[in-house]
């Protein structure tokens, strides 16, 4: 809503527009006394139901009273507020303000008159109803006499207001104040024709503004383009959105034909299509991004481009944006095309090659070569024919390859004709491996078909066998197609481990386990005996059935183990290493029974003994003590053959020597040998000297830890002795570990934090590794600072290998930048190289080397190559102006172009580089010879262009130049 309707001076002051100066200066008095006692004011025309709320300050009444003091201003006030000059228009005010606004309506339309008019006006404009508006205050502006006599009525008879100007300003204050937009068709429309000429002036009036508009954002979008390329972009983005509207509005208003019409919209699709250009020659976004984005604005300047001359050029620059953008990759194979591309051109850049070498190159391709696959299918003609480009890579340097041994074999040597024959066999294998590409029909059948049939004669030639099977190195299935030809455990971890994010990997894996349980399944069926058992346990796979099958082999070890018992020395062996087998109690009652058995034939002896006669007696006797000898002299001398023997004959004769025997064995283990024989035959006579004899040892061992007093010796003691004779070796460890912590911690380095893990047993190992973390890290920084080789060096020799870091790429950049500093090892790093990076890097440590022109000739020669192996245009040959006898020919060349433009020449003895500005003329004098020349200017999107020119004396000229619906 207009601002001089809601806050009009005659609104603020309380009064109608035509009211008496004594009613304005009493409703001025009286409001500033009312602001001035913070009392709150209100007049029956304030209308705060359909306007905003008026502001009355003492500064807001001070203003209004301003804006009516000169007569234009408070005529063109008047035309936004109520006019009584009739008793019917208070009648038709009063139904207002009673919000009776259709009656109010009624009224002043049954009452036509100048005030009648205007009220309307103000009416229809509450309400934001525009063309009735226009249509009300139209007559007004159409009769000279009726806005005289509004003048007089406003300002007195006496003054003269320029209707012209009131009716212009009266318009601009609608236009601007209201979406004039949004009601175009009822103004163009819905009119009275007794007002058409009052609409014609407000139509004028609007397209005049809406020109003012355009030209004044084509001149805003023009100079914020100048800023930066983005900028460009910006600037054009805006201007189409800010003129769009505007421009239809235009359209509909003047007309298609109209000259103003045609003429701004092709100015503005002009401005447009200048800063999609701009925009597009300057920008170093990604080409796809670029060329959508200009072509947007091209689009929009060609569809409202009038003229011919305009909507041709427009027409131009989205045919080539279209034709550039056709030939971008897929965009789901950018990264794939990138990654390609930049493969293929290191690979060509290469200064030596061989059979390795290009194998490499193959497989490095494989990778985004199967995603291409994968996304775009493996019929796509984008992959075949970026699978082409890999094989035609490949292949033109495999020919150099061959070419090459073949020469170097001209002297017929031996050496020469083996090694010409491994380089012929090597690559008719990798011939027949790069079949696994697949290759567009033509390269195949006029390129690929005929080398290989060549290389065959060849290799026949030499002897080699072509027959054999050959199985190709390549693997260029698709992860779907990996994953498809999957059947066993080993397969499926095959492409887990090539895909490790692959899509399958879930179902991978389930397979895995599917196939994995199944053979555990299969494998657990077939168990059947200990060994069978023993074999599924130690099969770490196998995890379903590991519980049964330890119970089982238990079960059957303990079935065989008491199988084998017929001693009551078996049986308790049996118990004491089966406490929970399934035989124990009938163990226990076996041994019982063999107990029994031998009670009662002691007890049958002696009731013989007591019947037979002193020689029986003594019969008996010799037959027992012959029974004991017997066993004695039978037995094995091991711990079984004397355990077995006092077992049997706990109080033999032989028992001591036994029990003796026993000591002795054992004490060949030292003193756990002897604690042993302690804890296993307690109640012996032998008991007392083991007991001695440990006592004899632990005591010198305790002495000798104790004069080192040593953590190491300490545990030394603790290993070699039983926990039961220690003393207070654990003490004695924990008093000198906490004094080697002290020690380290107090000194806090890293020797002596390794001195302490290296020291203490593993349970004393407390917060030592964060500590010698932390020491790792503070050499790291100290070392980093210093940032020298020797540094680094020390760094490496103090830490371990896990905690080297980055040390090698610091050392690596170091060195490499040491070796840089020395002009002759800076020239043999740059020419093994070979490339643009490494010369401009000699040239960098040594501008002025001896080999600084050789490293400029070699800069050349590169660049020039990139061009040749690039996307490019074909040079156009230079006009012979001039012939000469001389050793040398002057070259001329004039650069037509907007951009600064560079000129290659490579020659075998000599190259140069040439730079001409925009629109300038250079020239060149270099050695007659042939030379590969490369032009490219300084636009990013526009491609080199790449020719040959034997040069043979005398002056030679050429013009290159851009169209100008380039990008």
């Amino acid at each position: 809503m207009l601002q001089d309707l809601s806050q009009n001076p005659f609104r603020v002051l309380g009064v109608f527009s035509n009211s008496p100066q004594k009613d304005i200066v009493r409703n001025i008095s009286k409001l500033r006394a009312y602001i001035s006692t913070n009392k709150d004011i209100s007049f029956p025309l304030d209308l705060n139901d359909a306007l905003p709320p008026v502001v009355r300050t003492l500064d807001s009444v001070q203003q209004a009273q301003g804006r009516i003091n000169l007569p234009g201003d408070k005529i063109l006030s008047a035309l936004f507020w109520f006019h009584v000059s009739s008793p019917v228009d208070q009648i038709a005010l009063d139904n207002l303000c009673a919000g009776n606004r259709d009656k109010s309506i009624s009224i002043l339309r049954n009452h036509p008159s100048i005030s009648s008019n205007i009220n309307l006006n103000v009416i229809y404009l509450i309400g934001d109803d525009v063309v009735n508006a226009v249509d009300c205050i139209s007559p007004l502006f159409s009769s000279v006499s009726d806005f005289t006599a509004f003048v007089h009525s406003v300002c007195g008879d006496t003054t003269d207001i320029d209707i012209n100007e009131i009716r212009s300003s009266y318009f601009e204050l609608i236009i601007n104040g209201y979406d004039i937009d949004s009601i175009l068709d009822d103004i163009i429309g819905s009119r009275n024709s007794d007002n058409v000429v009052s609409f014609d002036y407000f139509k004028r009036a609007i397209s005049a503004h809406y020109l003012d508009y355009i030209h004044s954002e084509i001149s805003s979008a023009i100079e914020k383009g100048k800023l930066s390329t983005d900028s460009a972009y910006r600037a054009g983005r805006a201007l189409m959105s800010h003129t769009k509207t505007k421009l239809n509005s235009l359209k509909r208003i003047l007309g298609q034909n109209s000259i103003e019409f045609q003429s701004i919209a092709d100015k503005l699709a002009k401005s447009i299509l200048q800063l999609g250009i701009n925009y597009y020659n300057g920008s170093d976004e990604d080409k796809r991004a670029k060329i959508s984005k200009a072509k947007s604005l091209q689009e929009y300047a060609l569809s409202i481009a009038e003229g011919k001359l305009i909507h041709d050029r427009c027409q131009l620059n989205v045919d080539i944006l279209s034709k550039h953008e056709a030939q971008l990759p897929p965009k789901e194979i950018e990264l794939e095309h990138q990654a390609i591309y930049h493969k293929v051109g290191t690979f060509n850049n290469l200064p030596t090659i061989n059979i390795k070498v290009i194998n490499s190159f193959l497989s490095s391709c494989l990778k985004p070569l199967v995603s291409i696959k994968e996304k775009l299918g493996s019929t796509d003609q984008q992959f075949v024919k970026y699978s082409t480009l890999i094989v035609s890579a490949a292949l033109n340097k495999l020919i150099d390859v061959v070419n090459e041994s073949i020469e170097k074999a001209n002297d017929s040597s031996i050496l020469s004709v083996f090694s010409v024959k491994q380089v012929v066999e090597d690559a008719w294998e990798i011939t027949c491996n790069m079949e696994a590409f697949p290759m567009e029909t033509d390269f195949y059948n006029n390129r690929f078909f005929p080398n290989k049939n060549s290389l065959l004669s060849i290799a026949s030639q030499l002897g080699i066998i072509t027959d054999k099977t050959i199985f190709s190195k390549f693997d260029l299935r698709t992860e779907t197609e990996r994953y498809n030809a999957c059947s066993s455990i080993s397969s499926y971890a095959a492409y887990l481990r090539d895909f490790p994010d692959g899509k399958f990997c879930v179902q991978a894996n389930a397979e895995i386990k599917r196939l994995t349980d199944a053979e555990d399944d299969c494998a657990f069926a077939k168990c059947s005996s200990i060994d069978h058992y023993k074999k599924y346990l130690s099969n770490i796979a196998y995890k379903r059935h590991r519980e049964e099958a330890e119970k089982r082999l238990s079960k059957l070890v303990d079935d065989q183990d008491f199988v084998f018992c017929k001693t009551i020395v078996d049986y308790s062996s049996y118990i004491t290493n089966h406490p929970n087998g399934s035989h124990v109690q009938e163990a226990n009652q076996k041994v019982l029974e063999l107990k029994d058995k031998a009670r009662r034939k002691k007890i049958t002896s002696a009731i013989v003994w007591s019947t037979l006669s002193i020689c029986a007696i003594a019969l008996i006797v010799f037959l027992c003590l012959t029974a004991d000898d017997r066993k004695f002299s039978n037995i094995p001398q091991t711990i079984y053959g004397y355990s077995s023997y006092v077992e049997s004959f706990p109080n033999g004769k032989h028992s001591n020597e036994a029990y003796k025997a026993l000591l002795e064995i054992y004490q060949r283990e030292g003193i756990s040998g002897l604690a042993d024989f302690i804890a296993n035959y307690p109640n012996n006579v032998y008991c007392d000297i083991a007991q001695a004899e440990v006592s004899k040892i632990r005591d010198s061992l305790y002495n000798i830890a104790d004069k080192k007093n040593t953590i190491s010796s300490w545990v030394k003691f603790s290993e070699e002795i039983p926990i039961t004779y220690q003393k207070d070796a654990s003490d004695r460890i924990k008093v000198l570990c906490d004094a080697l912590y002290a020690q380290a911690l107090r000194q806090n380095s890293i020797d002596s934090w390794n001195k302490y893990v290296e020291s203490v047993p593993e349970g004393e190992l407390r917060d030592s590794h964060d500590k010698l973390n932390e020491c790792y890290e503070n050499l790291y920084n100290k070392t980093l600072s210093t940032n020298t080789i020797s540094a680094w060096n020390s760094f490496k020799k103090q830490v371990p290998t896990s905690e080297y870091r980055d040390a090698d790429s610091h050392l690596k950049r170091l060195e490499e930048e040491q070796k840089w500093k020395t002009e002759s090892s800076a020239w043999s790093e740059a020419s093994s190289g070979n490339s643009i990076n490494l010369y401009q890097k000699y040239l960098q440590y040594h501008p002025n080397g001896s080999h600084s022109s050789a490293a400029k000739k070699r800069i050349i020669d590169l660049k020039v190559n990139a061009v040749s192996y690039g996307e490019h245009g074909t040079l156009p040959a230079m006009d012979h102006d001039y012939y000469s006898y001389g050793s040398s020919s002057t070259v001329t060349i004039t650069n037509d172009t907007g951009y600064t433009m560079t000129a290659l020449y490579s020659g075998q003895s000599q190259s140069k580089e040439l730079t001409i500005p925009p629109h300038g003329t250079r020239s060149v004098s270099l050695v007659n010879g042939t030379y590969r020349i490369a032009v490219s200017v300084s636009a990013g999107n526009v491609h080199g262009y790449y020719g040959s020119e034997n040069l043979s004396g005398g002056n030679y000229s050429a013009s290159y130049y851009i169209v100008t619906t380039r990008y």
